[in-house]
């Protein structure tokens, strides 16, 4: 069984579009919700997108197990752009209408002002459908808040996965990688949403 956790719509205060601050909140900053609001503490947070659900036949302890041995304290696969990096999929992003191309340019000078020094067709990109993370460590929660200080603040663009990408290029910092990860969940994607419906 599923407990349904209803969100006062007023938690975050924003001058962006507030439905989706509040998803990408939850998606990566739950930790935070549950330990200041619901006073819980989880060791272990997996997230998938909506049209998905954790397969309960997966040996999800081991899973756990790995992220708690892990450098970084995160799990998530490679992207099938994973070779041509963050610029193939600012691309792509304007290419599938899912953003207008005048956003995305900005969001690509606004990380390039952050270090210009970094490539952004580096060969790593990881996908931001479903991941997990290991929330006692201190260097997950750090990286969780700096993405949302960038991304709640001044980033231009509502597309989470180029600024998480570029963030660990930034820091040098890579996860655990498991490319088995998404069939651990099951659905598939219904609804390819545009800048229109988003």
């Amino acid at each position: 069984n599923w407990n349904i956790i209803e969100i006062n719509n007023n938690l975050l205060n924003t001058n962006k579009n507030k439905n989706i601050m509040l998803n990408r909140y939850f998606k990566f900053m739950v930790w935070k919700y549950l330990e200041e609001k619901l006073k819980k503490k989880y060791d272990f947070i997996f997230y998938c997108d909506h049209y998905l659900n954790p397969n309960s036949d997966i040996n999800w302890m081991k899973i756990c197990d790995r992220l708690n041995n892990s450098q970084l304290g995160f799990i998530q696969y490679e992207h099938k752009r994973y070779y041509e990096g963050i610029q193939k999929d600012l691309f792509m992003i304007v290419k599938n209408n899912t953003e207008d191309e005048k956003i995305i340019k900005s969001a690509e000078n606004y990380l390039n002002n952050l270090n210009s020094d970094i490539i952004e067709n580096s060969n790593q990109y990881f996908e931001n459908t479903v991941f997990g993370m290991q929330t006692n460590m201190k260097k997950v929660k750090n990286f969780c808040r700096l993405f949302w200080q960038h991304y709640s603040n001044d980033y231009p663009s509502y597309r989470d996965q180029p600024l998480w990408n570029y963030l660990y290029l930034f820091r040098n910092i890579y996860p655990y990688t498991d490319n088995e990860l998404r069939s651990y969940f099951n659905g598939f994607k219904t609804i390819w949403r545009t800048k229109d419906n988003y």
